[in-house]
C-alpha cells in the first residue's frame, strides 16, 4: 500500500500476514495475538518518484493509528450483523391440544442450529481483512402472559433464565427437553421452564447474548457483546378440555 501526503510518500515494505476467513460457522483462524501488537512497516520518501536521494527511512505504524485503524469498519460489521435467527421450540402439547396447558410446564428452547459460533461477513479496509467471530454465551426467554378476563388468573411478565453454561441439544431443540413433571406451580419452575397459571394468551421470545471477537489479519480484539432475538411466538393457554381441538 502507498500513501501520499502533502509532503511525504509512504510505501509499505512488508505485506501484513493474512489467511482465509473461516466458513460461516467455522472457528477462528490464525491468532497472532492482540490487535494492539499489530504494526505495519512503511518506507518514507520526500518525493513521489521514490528515489534513493529522497529516501528518509522507515516507520512502524500501529494498527490503532487513525489512518489504518480497522475498528470503525468492525463497528459497522457489528451494527449490521445478521446471525441465524432463533425460532421458539413448539412444545408437543401444542400440536396435541392446540395450546399450552394450565399448570403443565412449558419447555423453553430454540432450534439447535441457532446455538453455535458464527462469523460475520468479511470486510476489507486499507490492507486489512476483517471479520467478527461470535460465540453464544447465555440465553433467556421473555415471557408475557395475559389472562382471559372471563376466567381470571395472575398475569405474568418476566425473564426466564435458560442457558448460562454448557448445555446439550437433541435433533429438534436446544436445550434438549427433559422428562417434564405432570403438574407444576404457575410461573418460573427453573431454568428453561415456565408454567401457565390459567387460560389466556402468552408470548415468548428468546434472547441470546454472544461474545464477539474481532479478527484482523490474524490479530484479535474484544468487541461489545451482541444480543440477538427470536421472532415472538404466541400461544393460547387453557385447561386441558378447553384447548383440545381434536374433540
Amino acid at each position: 500500500m502507498t500513501i501520499t501526503s502533502d509532503r511525504r510518500v509512504y510505501v509499505e515494505y512488508s505485506q501484513i500476514p493474512t489467511s482465509e476467513a473461516p466458513g460461516p460457522t467455522g472457528p477462528i483462524t490464525d491468532d497472532l495475538g492482540p490487535l494492539q501488537r499489530a504494526r505495519r512497516l512503511f518506507g518514507v520518501y520526500c518525493d513521489s518518484a521514490r528515489t534513493a536521494d529522497g529516501y528518509m527511512g522507515t516507520v512502524w505504524v500501529s494498527a490503532r493509528d487513525p489512518f489504518l485503524d480497522p475498528r470503525p469498519t468492525a463497528r459497522t460489521l457489528l451494527n449490521n450483523l445478521q446471525l441465524i435467527r432463533p425460532e421458539i421450540y413448539t412444545n408437543p402439547v401444542v400440536d396435541r391440544w392446540g395450546g399450552l396447558v394450565t399448570r403443565y410446564p412449558t419447555w423453553l428452547a430454540i432450534q439447535p442450529d441457532a446455538w453455535q459460533p458464527q462469523r460475520s461477513n468479511v470486510a476489507h479496509h486499507r490492507g486489512w481483512t476483517i471479520y467478527l467471530h461470535t460465540t453464544p454465551r447465555t440465553m433467556q426467554f421473555e415471557v408475557n402472559f395475559t389472562p382471559d378476563p372471563d376466567r381470571p388468573s395472575p398475569a405474568f411478565s418476566g425473564v426466564v433464565d435458560c442457558v448460562n453454561g454448557p448445555a446439550t441439544a437433541n435433533s429438534i431443540s436446544f436445550p434438549a427437553m427433559p422428562a417434564l413433571p405432570e403438574q407444576t406451580e404457575p410461573g418460573v419452575n427453573g431454568p428453561c421452564m415456565w408454567t401457565p397459571p390459567g387460560p389466556g394468551t402468552v408470548t415468548i421470545q428468546a434472547r441470546i447474548t454472544y461474545t464477539v471477537t474481532l479478527w484482523v489479519n490474524g490479530y484479535t480484539d474484544a468487541m461489545p457483546d451482541y444480543t440477538w432475538t427470536s421472532p415472538i411466538a404466541t400461544y393460547v393457554t387453557g385447561e386441558l378440555t378447553a384447548v383440545n381441538t381434536n374433540e
